[in-house]
């Protein structure tokens, strides 16, 4: 009789089981990338219901939450309580990402840190490590010119120019632009605000000169689109890829 109840029981739980299946988290990261983002949105709170302590439900809640800075800490809690699990490899490097975005390279070197101890075989780890650099290079580069106290009198594109210089090519996300260049620096006043490092470059569209808002400044073209979401959470726009 005994043995009747617990065969019983197995069988209901395998039954529970396939009426509840693990949701399939790279589709819905899939969705997001594609776009669909309102529809992740409107599973999303049915998914935290189910499975309140699944991280890869957490991870997607970070995707598509539009805090930015309350993504960071879902992804810090993946990372700090579920250390081993696959999607903490991805946690780690939007935690990499959002440091680098807003220049505190300092959090950003010490996240690559423990991405490297904890996954030293992930995909991510050269682009993380792309963000990174290139985000010191950026910060070394804004110290010199606070330095030399070239704000007033400095062109539009100063760091450009050096970067061209050192024959290197950059990317940056625009996520604005205007006719006047006090409105696009008005603009990037208010990013700034928020500690994305954020510059105004001038564009000849359609034989106009316009002011395009660019945030980020990356060495490659898959860094620039792997930024893309957090800089979409913050500027509540669809950012174009712009070769500096």
């Amino acid at each position: 009789m005994m043995k009747k109840i617990i065969l019983s029981f197995i069988i209901l739980i395998i039954a529970s089981m396939s009426l509840f299946p693990q949701p399939n988290i790279n589709n819905y990261l899939k969705m997001v990338a594609a776009g669909k983002i309102d529809e992740v949105k409107m599973a999303l709170p049915d998914l935290l219901a189910s499975y309140p302590d699944d991280p890869g439900v957490k991870l997607l809640h970070g995707v598509v939450i539009d805090d930015a800075f309350k993504a960071l800490d879902i992804y810090k809690d993946i990372v700090k309580n579920y250390p081993d699990n696959q999607w903490a490899e991805n946690a780690y490097w939007r935690i990499i990402q959002f440091y680098a975005v807003i220049g505190d390279t300092s959090q950003a070197q010490l996240y690559l840190e423990r991405f490297r101890q904890s996954f030293p075989s992930s995909e991510y780890l050269a682009p993380s490590t792309d963000i990174v650099t290139s985000a010191k290079k950026i910060a070394k580069l804004n110290s010199k010119s606070k330095q030399i106290n070239t704000e007033k009198s400095a062109p539009i594109k100063t760091v450009s120019e050096q970067q061209t210089k050192d024959a290197v090519e950059y990317y940056g996300l625009q996520v604005a632009i205007y006719r006047s260049k006090e409105k696009a620096n008005a603009e990037k006043e208010n990013y700034i605000k928020q500690r994305l490092y954020t510059e105004v470059i001038e564009k000849i569209v359609d034989d106009e000169i316009m002011y395009a808002v660019v945030i980020g400044n990356y060495t490659s073209r898959q860094s620039a689109e792997l930024a893309k979401p957090i800089v979409e959470q913050q500027c509540n726009c669809k950012p174009i890829i712009l070769k500096k």
